[in-house]
This record gives structure tokens, sequence and C-alpha cells, in this order.
């Protein structure tokens, strides 16, 4: 059908502090995924891995951002 998946997200520095990064913090929580405008987000956040959902369209309340994963995937996309 057309199900969404839904990463969420946030802004919190401590969860910032705490995220993985693949160059900034390698030892950081795998769970928590720092991400910024150089991977096509908005701002610098933390996608929250533990929480990832797929949810049908029809459910979504508002729509935040986009990334797209396709032959070329970003280099996020491989990371996740």
């Amino acid at each position: 059908g057309d199900l969404v998946l839904v990463i969420p997200s946030s802004t919190s520095s401590t969860k910032l502090s705490n995220a993985y990064h693949p160059v900034k913090n390698k030892n950081g929580y795998w769970y928590y995924y720092e991400v910024d405008k150089s991977d096509g987000f908005a701002e610098r956040c933390v996608l929250i891995l533990g929480n990832v959902c797929t949810i049908s369209k029809g459910r979504l309340l508002e729509k935040k951002g986009h990334l797209t994963c396709d032959n070329d995937a970003t280099f996020i996309c491989k990371g996740i």
C-alpha cells in the first residue's frame, strides 16, 4: 500500500552530544544518528532510530522533510 517510513528527529543538545556520526563521533549511540544540512536536513538534528516505524500516508499530520534514497544513495542512507 501507501506506507511511509517515519524516523523521528530531535534537536535536543543532550541527544546531539550522544549521537553517532561516522566522522565526528564514532563512539556515539547507534540509535541516535546525527545529521545536518549537508545531509539534506533543514538543521542539525538527531534521527532517533530506535523509534522508526511505518505508517499509512493518510495518518501523516504534517510533513517536515524528505530524504530520497535512490540508486545513487546519499551517505546518510547508506549509513542508516
